[in-house]
């Protein structure tokens, strides 16, 4: 008996041995989190610096706002826009100011390219947008101010740009219903795209968000969501109307349109200091649930990738035995219909420490930016932007094994070579725009293959590998 009995222990502790093994196995096969570049830190106190921030669809631009900020004027607000280059994060550009009592800076985004950018104000509840191109080491108004010029009508309090930076969509709350209006850049000028869109109540208009081609735009339509397609020179409803019970929404759209994650604050269906985020996906006829809920005050800001496959929640509140909290930003991947944790972790578990309350995801959904209140010490809190990248840009085969990509050159100007790990698999090539709309496709039984590029714009791609053992997306830059 005590033989058979040591046997059974042996086995136990090899099979949790293994657990283990295939555990640490399976965490290091998604790669880790590590920062990009030092924090980007207020030269000032005060001013609800990192307020608001966007990061750029290729990861390395960052607009940040503070729209109390009194260092022009009492109240006037302003952004600045940094871009990673030279390993760290430089300003380019001035601040940008409002005026007296301005409040420049309430609701921010930036294009794919990080060269245009989209700042409200709100101005004693009338709101106004700018919108402006990086030209020349200088921050130009593209047209004139967007606004209604109505008392109370807090235009701007959100807004959103397609990848081009040629669409911006701008809610206003304080009507009576509240109202979406969508305006488009033609010949140097902003106009006003298909139908001014009203909601149900004064809170219409408090979350928007916009695709890639500027084509689908989503909006919180007072007591629910409500997403829209252009089509005859009108927007067309997509689906019914999704309910929700949240005090406060934040939508974000994927590049087709076709996805949307959606962040509800202090949920009542769920509970009192509730909140929760959920992703929907359109099956053509209606928008269905796309994997699992998060709770846990997750739907204080909430933002999807490009393709619809990644989301990030901030605002996750953890609270401690004192009734403190802090915040924890996740990252979360689609696996088997189901969102699993890719790993990151911010170790900031000081009281009331509020980093993450405010994030912005990059378009392939790898880099993340982060920003809120820092705790400095006992006397007071810092506030700063922390971007953090993966580090994996490889297949995953078989959640323990890495297949290596090699595209080269890139930037790219006339022909591009890719190499699969140098192992040959049926791999099925495509590349994708900035809007998300395929541009080439092709299956190969070979790991090597060159692309002719001579037919492509300027730009930036993205190029999708998939074959048995998985899938990859790499950036390519066509000059």
């Amino acid at each position: 008996m005590v033989g058979g009995g040591g046997g059974n222990v042996e086995t136990i502790m090899k099979r949790l041995l293994i657990i283990i093994l295939v555990l640490v196995t399976y965490s290091q096969s998604y790669g880790q989190w590590v920062q990009l570049g030092e924090s980007i830190k207020q030269t000032k106190r005060g001013g609800s610096f990192a307020y608001t921030l966007a990061i750029s669809g290729d990861g390395l631009t960052v607009i940040v706002g503070s729209y109390t900020s009194s260092e022009f004027e009492k109240y006037a607000g302003k952004i600045q826009v940094f871009r990673f280059q030279n390993e760290k994060w430089e300003q380019i550009g001035d601040d940008i100011h409002g005026i007296l009592n301005d409040e420049f800076g309430w609701a921010v985004d930036i294009s794919f390219d990080g060269n245009i950018i989209a700042v409200s104000a709100r101005k004693l509840q009338i709101g106004f947008v700018r919108v402006f191109r990086y030209s020349s080491n200088k921050w130009i108004q593209m047209g004139g101010d967007l606004d209604t010029g109505k008392n109370n009508d807090f235009f701007g309090f959100a807004l959103a740009v397609n990848n081009k930076g040629d669409v911006v969509i701008v809610g206003a709350i304080h009507n009576d219903r509240g109202k979406v209006t969508t305006f488009e850049f033609k010949d140097e000028k902003w106009v006003i795209k298909g139908d001014i869109i009203e909601g149900d109540n004064a809170n219409s208009g408090s979350s928007v968000s916009v695709n890639g081609e500027g084509n689908i735009i989503a909006l919180n339509a007072g007591g629910d969501i409500r997403v829209y397609k252009y089509e005859n020179n009108n927007w067309k409803q997509m689906g019914n109307e999704i309910p929700h019970t949240g005090s406060s929404t934040i939508i974000n759209l994927s590049n087709d349109g076709f996805t949307f994650s959606l962040g509800m604050v202090s949920d009542v269906s769920y509970g009192k200091d509730g909140g929760r985020t959920r992703v929907l996906e359109y099956d053509g006829n209606d928008w269905i649930q796309l994997g699992q809920v998060f709770y846990n005050h997750s739907g204080r800001t909430a933002k999807i990738n490009g393709e619809g496959n990644i989301i990030a929640t901030g605002g996750s509140a953890n609270i401690d035995d004192k009734g403190q909290s802090y915040f924890n930003p996740k990252v979360y991947s689609l696996f088997n219909g189901q969102w699993r944790d890719l790993g990151l972790s911010i170790d900031e578990e000081e009281n009331n420490n509020f980093i993450g309350s405010v994030i912005s995801l990059s378009d392939d959904g790898f880099t993340i930016a982060i920003g809120g209140l820092s705790k400095i010490s006992q006397f007071g809190y810092t506030e700063d932007v922390r971007i953090y990248t993966h580090s994996t840009r490889t297949f995953v085969k078989n959640q323990e094994e890495h297949q290596n990509i090699k595209l080269y050159p890139n930037p790219a100007n006339d022909l591009v070579s890719i190499d699969v790990d140098g192992i040959d698999l049926m791999n099925e090539f495509t590349i994708i725009d900035i809007n998300g709309k395929s541009v080439y496709n092709r299956t190969s039984p070979n790991s090597n293959l060159t692309i002719d590029l001579k037919q492509f714009s300027s730009g930036v791609y993205y190029l999708i590998i998939k074959n048995k053992e998985g899938t990859s997306r790499e950036k390519l830059i066509v000059q």
